[in-house]
């Protein structure tokens, strides 16, 4: 039995559809946030954070406030300073370790401090800066992600504490910092013995 496949798009794009641009999505503009907005809103989402992570009826409560998520991202991506932002949910997340080992420090680097790093040139100096000078950006920044070829152009001490995925010069690899691999206790200092 033979079938034959045909397309259920024509081959004449209609010409309408040729000169038509597709619609500009705008930037959202935002109010300037003050320490004390800045704070409120990522208090706001911890409280996403601790519903996202929570039990399967709060997720579905979370569900229905995912605006804050977006929030965020939106802000660490396009607000033209979200510094104060970054500052007050890197403060909140480092206040956090010892109740949650890390968890929302680790959520909030992986979200809207690696949005800024990798997405937003303008602020990398600044973060590197608040990286040399303080315990709860260093530790944030080290939860961040970048691939190799943009790891190499980040400002020092970035360059060093980010994870780096994939090598320099284009070759597969893991994860720079993290791949590197240890000798088990029980292996001793150099590995396994054969």
């Amino acid at each position: 039995m033979r079938v034959e496949y045909t397309s259920a798009v024509p081959d004449d794009v209609p010409e309408r559809l040729a000169t038509e641009v597709d619609d500009a999505v705008e930037p959202r503009t935002f109010a300037p946030l003050d320490a004390a907005a800045a704070r409120e809103l990522a208090e706001r989402y911890l409280e996403h954070f601790l519903k996202f992570t929570g039990t399967r009826a709060e997720r579905l409560e979370d569900d229905a406030e995912i605006e804050v998520w977006d929030e965020v991202g939106d802000r660490a991506r396009e607000e033209p300073d979200p510094l104060p932002l970054l500052d007050a949910l890197v403060t909140l997340g480092y206040e956090r370790v010892p109740l949650d080992d890390h968890a929302f420090l680790a959520f909030v680097a992986a979200g809207a401090v690696e949005d800024a790093v990798v997405e937003r040139t303008d602020l990398r100096e600044a973060i590197a800066e608040r990286s040399r000078t303080g315990p709860a950006w260093r530790l944030a920044v080290q939860d961040v992600w970048v691939d190799a070829d943009l790891a190499v152009t980040l400002p020092a001490p970035l360059d060093e504490l980010v994870t780096m995925l994939g090598t320099p010069d284009g070759t597969p690899g893991g994860a720079g910092r993290r791949e590197r691999r240890r000798a088990s206790k029980r292996q001793g200092r150099r590995g396994r013995h054969r």
